[in-house]
C-alpha cells in the first residue's frame, strides 16, 4: 500500500516524462530505488503488521551518488537558516508581541522543478507510468527524464528553497539581505523562517497564521500548530498581559546524546571542563598496539567521534556554555586518547546534570521602553593568550547577546600564533563582523566585530530602518591595550605584523562606527567562559550561567 501511494504520488506530480523501456547509449543512468523507514518503539523495530497502512514510510529515491557534476548538477548549497538568525528572530517575536508558529511541508522533495533538463534515471522497480497497479517485475526496466525533483538527489534542498522563496514573495514576504532564509513581510509585522521543509511563523493574530497558510500550503500539504517543538529544540512558550516569554531548550535531545554514549547514569558535574587540565595531540595513542588497549576497555575512536558530532549540535543551538570544551575535545577526534575520553566524559557529566538548561527571551510591561528599538545587541569579547600546547595558539571567544540572552558564541583556536596578549585580545575583538579574513587569521575584537556587524543588518531589517543610521553596538574587552590600539591613529613598530588586522578594526570603530569597545572588568567578562575553564567551581558555574540560562525547571 505504501509502495502504490508513493507511485501514484509521482504520476501526480509528473515527475519523470518521456518514458520508455530504450536505455540511454552511454553510461548507466542513475537509478531510483524504494527506500523503506524502520520505526522503533523504545529499543524493538515496531512490526509492520501493527501499523496502519497509512502510516508506512516508503519513498522513491533516486542514487545521488551517481550523479555527476556538470552533468547532473551545477549547483547544490541551499540557504538554510543560523542559529543566531533563529534566536534573534524569537527575540523580536517576544518583544513585538506576536504569536509563534511551526510549520513543516510533507513530501517537500518531491515535485519541485529541476535546474538540469535531461537527466534520466532508470525508474523503481514496480513503477507504472500508467497504472495504480504494480507493474510486473520480470518485464524490462523502465527509463524516465526526471523534470521534477526527487528524494536523493545532491541539489534536492536547492530546489525546495528555489520553489518556496518565489511563493514567499508572492505573498508580500522579502527575504532579508542579512539573511537569505529568514523573510519580512513588506507591510505588516509578520516575518517567517526556513529550515530546508521547516519553519516558524510569528503572525500578530491567528487569522493572519491561517491565511499565511492557506496561500503558502495551496498545493502541497503543510503542518502547522503553536510553537512547541522543532528542529530538535523545544519551546515553552508564556504569554500574559504583564509578561511574554519563550524558552528555548533542549532536554530530550541531551537526554539522547547521553543515552548514546553510554551514561544515562552518571553523576553530574558541575563545570564542562576540569580546570587547569591541559589536552595535547601527544595524549593520543602512538601505536597500534596502544589503540587496542583502549578498545579493550570500550574506548573506541568511532564512539568518540559519534558523540563529539552528536555535542556540536547541542552546543550550537542553545548550549553555548559547553562551547569552550567541546572545542577542545573535538581537535582530538582523529586520534582520541584515554585523557581525551576522560575530559569528553567530564563533559557530558555536566550535560547530565544541565539538560534542563537553554535560552530564554522575556519581555515585561514593567521594562522601561528600549532606548534603540525592540532589538538591543551587546557583545563580549575575550581571548586566553597562548594556550594551545601543540600549536601556542591562543583561544579566541566571544558571547553575543540579544535583548539579554546569548544568540551567539564562539570558542575557537586563532589561525596565527599571537605575539602578545594585546593581539590575541585584538584577534578575539575582531571576529564578531562580517565573515571575511583580512589577515592570514581573523582576528577577538576583530572576529566578534564581524558577527555583531551580520546580526546589525538583521536588526535593521527587522526594525525597518538604515543600519548606517544605528548606533554603534557595545562590544566588552576586559584589556585596555586593545582599546589604546583601536583608539590610536598611529601604527607602532610592534604591531606592524597585524597592519590589516588593526586597520580593519580601526575602521569598524572609527569611521563606519558599528561597535565601540568598551573596558570591563575580567570578572564582568561572560566570554571568559569561552576561552578558558575557571578554576572556582561555583564562581565559574554562575558565569556558564550567564551565558546559557535559566533552566527549565
Amino acid at each position: 500500500a505504501g509502495i502504490l501511494k508513493d507511485f501514484k504520488m509521482l504520476r501526480d506530480l509528473g515527475c519523470f516524462t518521456n518514458i520508455t523501456t530504450t536505455r540511454p547509449p552511454g553510461k548507466a543512468p542513475p537509478p531510483a530505488e524504494q527506500r523503506f523507514k524502520i520505526k522503533y518503539r523504545e529499543q524493538q523495530p515496531i512490526a509492520l503488521g501493527d501499523l496502519p497502512p497509512q502510516s508506512w514510510k516508503v519513498r522513491t529515491v533516486a542514487r545521488g551518488d551517481r550523479f555527476r557534476p556538470g552533468e547532473h548538477f551545477d549547483k547544490t548549497a541551499a540557504p538554510t537558516i543560523h542559529a543566531p538568525t533563529l534566536k534573534i528572530f524569537i527575540a523580536w517575536i517576544v518583544q513585538e508581541g506576536l504569536l509563534p508558529y511551526q510549520f513543516d511541508q510533507s513530501n517537500a522533495f518531491y515535485g519541485n522543478p529541476m535546474d538540469v533538463a535531461g537527466i534520466v534515471l532508470m525508474l523503481p522497480p514496480g513503477f507504472d507510468p500508467h497504472s495504480d497497479k504494480l507493474r510486473p517485475l520480470h518485464l524490462p526496466p523502465l527509463y524516465g527524464e526526471m523534470v521534477k525533483g526527487v528524494p536523493g538527489i545532491p541539489q534536492g534542498s536547492l530546489l525546495q528553497y528555489n520553489t518556496v522563496a518565489p511563493r514567499l514573495r508572492n505573498m508580500g514576504f522579502e527575504p532579508m539581505a542579512a539573511e537569505p532564509c529568514l523573510f519580512l513581510h513588506t507591510t505588516k509585522t509578520m516575518a517567517t523562517s526556513l529550515f530546508v521543509d521547516d519553519g516558524v511563523l510569528g503572525v500578530p493574530t491567528h487569522a493572519d497564521a491561517e491565511q499565511f497558510f492557506k496561500e503558502f500550503g495551496r498545493d502541497r500539504k503543510v503542518t502547522w500548530e503553536p510553537l512547541s517543538n522543532t528542529l530538535g529544540i523545544e519551546f515553552v512558550v508564556k504569554y500574559d498581559p504583564h509578561q511574554r516569554s519563550i524558552f528555548m531548550h533542549q532536554e530530550q535531545y541531551a537526554l539522547t546524546v547521553l543515552e548514546r554514549a553510554g551514561m544515562q547514569d552518571c553523576s553530574p558535574a558541575k563545570t564542562p571542563a576540569v580546570a587547569g587540565r591541559n589536552l595535547s595531540k601527544t595524549d593520543g595513542p602512538a601505536t597500534d598496539t596502544e589503540r587496542a588497549a583502549l578498545e579493550e576497555k570500550g574506548l573506541h575512536q568511532s564512539k568518540y567521534r559519534s558523540v563529539c558530532a552528536a555535542i556540536n549540535y547541542l552546543a550550537t543551538i542553545t548550549r553555548d556554555d559547553i562551547r569552550f570544551a567541546q572545542g577542545k575535545n573535538a581537535k582530538y577526534c582523529l586520534n582520541p586518547g584515554a585523557i581525551h575520553f576522560l575530559a569528553q566524559q567530564h563533559l557530558l557529566k555536566f550535560i547530565k546534570g544541565t539538560t534542563q538548561y537553554g535560552v530564554e527571551f522575556v519581555w515585561k510591561a514593567s521594562d522601561p521602553a528600549p532606548v534603540d528599538g525592540p532589538l538591543t545587541i551587546e557583545a563580549f569579547s575575550d581571548s586566553s593568550f597562548a594556550d594551545d600546547i601543540d600549536t601556542a595558539r591562543t583561544t579566541v571567544g566571544n558571547v553575543i547577546k540579544v535583548n539579554g540572552a546569548t544568540v551567539s558564541a564562539t570558542s575557537k583556536l586563532g589561525k596565527r600564533v599571537d605575539s602578545c596578549v594585546n593581539h590575541s585580545e585584538l584577534d578575539a575583538f575582531t571576529d564578531c563582523v562580517d565573515g571575511t579574513f583580512t589577515d592570514s587569521s581573523a582576528c577577538a575584537l576583530v572576529k566578534t566585530s564581524r558577527t555583531v556587524k551580520w546580526l546589525r543588518g538583521i536588526k535593521a531589517a527587522f526594525e525597518r530602518r538604515d543600519e548606517a543610521n544605528m548606533p554603534p553596538t557595545p562590544v566588552y574587552v576586559d584589556n585596555a591595550g586593545v582599546l589604546s590600539m583601536v583608539n590610536d591613529v598611529t601604527i607602532k613598530a610592534a604591531n606592524k605584523h597585524i597592519y590589516r588586522t588593526l586597520a580593519e578594526a580601526r575602521v569598524l570603530v572609527q569611521v563606519e562606527k558599528v561597535v565601540t569597545p568598551i573596558k570591563i572588568a575580567t570578572n564582568d567578562n561572560i566570554s571568559n567562559a569561552m576561552t578558558k575553564q575557571e578554576p572556582g567551581i561555583e564562581k565559574s558555574a554562575a558565569q556558564l550561567r550567564q551565558v546559557t540560562g535559566p533552566a527549565l525547571y
